[in-house]
């Protein structure tokens, strides 16, 4: 009888971490959000997109690394772009057009910019190679900007993403991209 009423209790404690691992496993889900992919037809013609993860290293003291999920949509000169933690969680979108970029950051306001150069230093504290980027995502070979040199440019192939990696030498400080993407 009294081992009995001992292995009640333990029988309980593992019913009851069950349930509470349960209910932290809801938790965590309930809070992130799907990816949406925001596209934006044109009766002429499809707008190109892809998928993929961007690690941005900072060579700054302390150093600062930026990664995250994206979808990417567009050209260089109009598109947008949703940034996303591993859990899929929004932590940024990004429009732009000839002549204005606008930053949004879920539950805080709209930032507007005059480029989207200006849009990228504020959100990741330097400015990025958009063009090479574009370039690279549809297949032609990049054209690094002064400063920025190419350590790796893979294409997509056999279902494994392509892959760039680039170094900014200058301007300070240091920056270390890398890509991996999809074509959608």
């Amino acid at each position: 009888m009294v081992s009995f009423l001992i292995s009640i209790p333990v029988f309980m404690s593992n019913f009851l971490r069950l349930i509470a691992a349960s209910v932290l496993i809801t938790f965590i889900t309930a809070c992130s959000t799907p990816r949406p992919l925001v596209i934006h037809p044109s009766p002429d013609q499809p707008t190109p997109s892809w998928s993929g993860k961007m690690n941005l290293t900072l060579e700054t003291d302390p150093k600062q690394i930026f990664s995250a999920e994206f979808d990417l949509q567009g050209s260089a000169a109009q598109g947008d772009m949703q940034f996303y933690t591993s859990l899929g969680t929004t932590i940024a979108s990004a429009a732009w057009d000839v002549g204005v970029a606008h930053l949004t950051i879920p539950q805080k306001d709209i930032y507007q910019y005059e480029s989207l150069e200006a849009l990228t230093k504020k959100l990741l504290g330097t400015t990025l190679p958009v063009n090479m980027i574009f370039e690279w995502a549809s297949a032609t070979t990049p054209n690094p900007p002064q400063g920025w040199s190419l350590i790796r440019n893979t294409a997509e192939l056999d279902g494994k993403p392509a892959e760039l990696l680039a170094v900014r030498e200058f301007p300070s400080p240091k920056a270390h991209l890398h890509l991996w993407i999809q074509k959608n």
